[in-house]
């Protein structure tokens, strides 16, 4: 069987569409059993477990956050995802804090020429 639990699409910091993930696993697992799970930074892509042939996928999220220069990552796999809307001003506070720090980070990069 193979496995990956840490994967990332286009929706956060990977740099593929959910549809080149399936294809990519599709291709290198040679249509043997496979689980997988999508854990896109800080957004549910995946939100109930998916069969798609031979593929298994686990629902899950990468909660990820910075506070001063200190960065932490937790990964969390779920049966199913029914409802986000208790996290859903969380998570957007946090991808907004990590889009000022982005931001901020070009603005260095560009002012030190």
């Amino acid at each position: 069987m193979y496995g990956d639990l840490h994967l990332h699409t286009n929706i956060s910091d990977g740099s593929m569409s959910f549809d080149e993930v399936m294809q990519a696993i599709a291709v290198t697992s040679n249509n043997k059993p496979t689980l997988i799970s999508i854990v896109d930074h800080n957004i549910f892509s995946v939100k109930s477990v998916i069969r798609n042939r031979n593929i298994l996928i686990l629902p899950g999220i990468e909660l990820s956050a910075t506070e001063s220069l200190v960065n932490v990552h937790l990964t969390a796999y779920f049966k199913e995802i029914t409802d986000t809307r208790p996290l859903d001003h969380l998570l957007s506070t946090i991808r907004d804090g990590y889009m000022q720090r982005a931001r901020q980070i070009y603005e260095k990069i560009i002012a030190s020429g």
